[in-house]
């Protein structure tokens, strides 16, 4: 029935359709409220008060004040059924309209009397309306700001993973070349003060390394230098050898010639 009202009161027809509408702090609801969009047509403010129950019917005509109120502000107030099953037309209250659904659309069948033309509404009737006709865009409001909240939370947590990945990356990347010094060393890190073998490692590269390297160096040339000798020594040696070879061949020879 809601659906039909709305097709019915649309803005395409100069309507605002409002939904289940309380004025003030009052516990009693107006199914439906209609404000009229052109002053050419009197700006008017209809109500609705739909049944879908014969026994809801009843009871409302038991309770006659749970309208009374939105009667009082409303320019025309109609009773909604979809039938004759519902609700017969000569129950309808004096002051009240009628509607019903006929061939899929809504009808007038009793139109109320008109009441004295008002060109304002009442404050209470003012807030209501104003709060049932924001309340959408707050929703959407509330919704989009959850939204971006989201959006926002899902890259923190993107950057997050990725700044950890390359710690990860990092970690592994220092622990395998404390890997790779300690089995090239002989050193376990772990079982020494870090600080101590750090500094040791920094005398002998920056303090101690160049004397080594001088050192190496002198060995090396006092290593070439022996070399050399004892090449010269083998020289000699192997000279002195064939020497007496030479003199014995020399010899020989005399002895055959005498």
């Amino acid at each position: 029935m809601i659906e039909h009202l709305r097709r019915r009161y649309s803005p395409e027809n100069g309507w605002q359709f409002f939904e289940e509408v309380c004025w003030g702090t009052g516990k009693h609801r107006a199914d439906g409220i209609a404000l009229g969009l052109w002053e050419s047509r009197g700006l008017a403010l209809l109500g609705f008060e739909i049944k879908t129950a014969r026994s809801d019917w009843l009871r409302e005509l038991a309770n006659p004040e749970k309208a009374e109120s939105f009667w009082q502000e409303c320019d025309e107030w109609y009773l909604v059924v979809p039938g004759y099953e519902v609700a017969r037309l000569e129950e309808c209250p004096p002051t009240w309209g009628m509607m019903i659904v006929k061939a899929g659309k809504l009808a007038i069948v009793k139109k109320p009397p008109r009441r004295p033309s008002r060109s304002t509404i009442s404050r209470k009737v003012a807030v209501n309306l104003i709060e049932k006709a924001v309340k959408p865009f707050n929703l959407d409001l509330a919704r989009h700001d959850r939204e971006i909240q989201e959006k926002a939370m899902d890259f923190c947590r993107e950057q997050n993973k990725a700044a950890n990945d390359r710690l990860q990356e990092k970690l592994a990347e220092v622990a395998k070349r404390i890997s790779d010094f300690e089995a090239a060393s002989g050193i376990d890190i772990g079982s020494r003060n870090p600080a101590r073998v750090g500094r040791a490692v920094n005398r002998l590269l920056y303090e101690e390394g160049p004397v080594v390297t001088r050192l190496a160096a002198d060995i090396e040339r006092a290593l070439a230098g022996v070399e050399s000798e004892i090449a010269e020594a083998r020289e000699i040696i192997k000279a002195l050898r064939t020497e007496p070879e030479k003199k014995q061949e020399v010899d020989d020879g005399d002895d055959r010639g005498s």
